[in-house]
């Protein structure tokens, strides 16, 4: 049997860490990581202030956040991940505006009416958008400048990308800022998505006991559920036309 392979991860970021997890689990890698500093954790490790622990830098997760949402209950950690309701503002004119509600941004003075008026339908239409793919082609400053304006960009989104990218602000990716906004599959009523998760699941293992016994009948069967009643059983002359093929 060969020796491991030795591999040398620099920062003990999450990127480092989640790669050391990963290589040390395979026994063909032997896994050293180094880091400068004197703990691990990089930008999301925390320092004492006031008796509390505050981060480097912050960070929150949110629920389309599934590939760290997954390594937490991976490391059965999913138990100290608290959900909290957010409280946003935007500080302008020397005020405090609230700003997390559509309510709120209809009393948003600082942006002209038809500017809020542009940003709520842009929230809305970015809300019931699934596929973030699309979004990669353009900028954020650039999308949204077409759809909510110029009072909403001066008012609410530049001020905001300046504030969290400084000079890189214009060249963000809009699938980032797709990321940010809530979206309406993630506030579906729990018992639904429960039952619908156990539905697949259920779903999933009848299928897969009827594709053993008997794999023609699993896969008409499957497309007989996934067309409902517009599943029209193929003529026998074209079903021995296909097998003649």
């Amino acid at each position: 049997m060969s020796a491991p392979k030795k591999i040398l991860i620099v920062g003990g970021g999450f990127t480092g860490l989640t790669a050391a997890l990963r290589l040390s689990a395979d026994q063909n890698f032997s896994v050293t990581l180094v880091e400068s500093s004197a703990q691990l954790g990089g930008l999301a490790a925390g320092f004492p202030l006031g008796g509390t622990s505050l981060e480097k830098t912050y960070h929150h997760l949110f629920l389309t956040d599934t590939s760290i949402l997954n390594l937490v209950k991976e490391l059965g950690l999913s138990e100290k991940l608290i959900w909290c309701d957010s409280s946003v503002g935007i500080f302008r004119d020397g005020k405090i505006h609230a700003f997390k509600t559509p309510l709120d941004l209809l009393r948003f003075a600082p942006c002209s009416f038809l500017g809020r008026l542009r940003t709520g339908f842009a929230a809305l239409y970015l809300k019931h958008q699934k596929n973030w793919r699309g979004f990669t082609r353009t900028t954020a400053l650039d999308w949204m400048t077409r759809a909510c304006g110029r009072s909403a960009m001066e008012t609410i989104w530049t001020p905001l990308l300046k504030g969290k990218f400084d000079g890189h602000f214009q060249d963000v990716s809009m699938a980032w800022f797709w990321a940010r906004i809530p979206h309406a599959r993630q506030f579906a009523p729990r018992r639904r998505r429960r039952k619908a998760r156990l539905f697949s699941r259920r779903f999933q293992c009848r299928h897969h006991r009827a594709g053993k016994r008997n794999p023609q009948s699993w896969r008409e069967n499957s497309d007989r559920r996934a067309l409902g009643k517009n599943f029209r059983r193929p003529h026998r002359r074209h079903q021995r036309r296909h097998r003649n093929i």
